[in-house]
């Protein structure tokens, strides 16, 4: 949903009154000859929104963030609880038993759908290999979308539940010591309205599809 996946887009559109779910494939394609398309009108047209949100999806396959390998294999590396524990009174003694990507991707599988983005800054070392001994340091934004019909309060309740999971996540992490730590500075929960272009240039919107792309679990 909302464009969060690099290959599949999923949308919701009113066509002939009905509210249908599409799905938008960007791995099955094949060639139309333009004289074959001139000859036909389309008999349905997206709303301006998934229009928008189409583009942008579509744009990311090749415009995508690209973060240190070094901060990625960090995550994929360390261990830290279960989701379900991390509200857990003595939640620090739980055994970390799974992989910090594979619960990062569950979380925001579970709590990403009404979420605009997740958007994240390395201190100005986005784009620097850290040797192992060297940790990242994380700043985190976790923005909400601004729905109509729904309050302020609604939208930025639903960014807390997904950035406090996140947060607990990394500060409950054991890190491997030959491939390097992250320590996580904030992880704030916003919203579309409150979230500016000023803090949108200064961070990289995270692509975390590659969480996924796990041989090991």
């Amino acid at each position: 949903m909302s464009g969060q996946h690099a290959r599949i887009l999923h949308i919701e559109q009113e066509i002939d009154s009905a509210l249908l779910a599409l799905s938008l494939d960007q791995t099955q394609k094949i060639v139309v000859k333009k004289e074959d398309l001139l000859d036909h009108a389309p008999k349905h047209i997206l709303s301006d929104q998934n229009l928008r949100t189409f583009s942008r999806w579509l744009a990311s396959r090749y415009s995508r963030s690209a973060l240190p390998d070094s901060f990625e294999q960090r995550l994929k590396a360390a261990h830290t609880i279960s989701p379900d524990k991390t509200d857990n009174k003595h939640a620090d003694k739980v055994k970390k038993d799974r992989r910090l990507s594979n619960a990062l991707l569950s979380v925001i599988t579970e709590l990403g759908n009404p979420i605009e983005g997740i958007y994240l800054t390395l201190e100005g070392k986005e784009s620097i290999e850290l040797k192992p001994e060297e940790p990242y340091s994380l700043g985190i934004a976790v923005v909400s979308h601004s729905k109509k019909g729904q309050s302020a309060q609604q939208q930025i309740g639903e960014a807390t539940k997904l950035a406090d999971k996140i947060k607990a996540l990394f500060e409950l992490s054991s890190w491997d010591k030959s491939v390097g730590s992250v320590i996580i500075k904030s992880c704030v929960p916003t919203t579309e309205r409150d979230f500016s272009l000023y803090h949108a240039k200064r961070t990289l919107r995270w692509n975390y599809d590659y969480l996924s792309v796990n041989d090991d679990e």
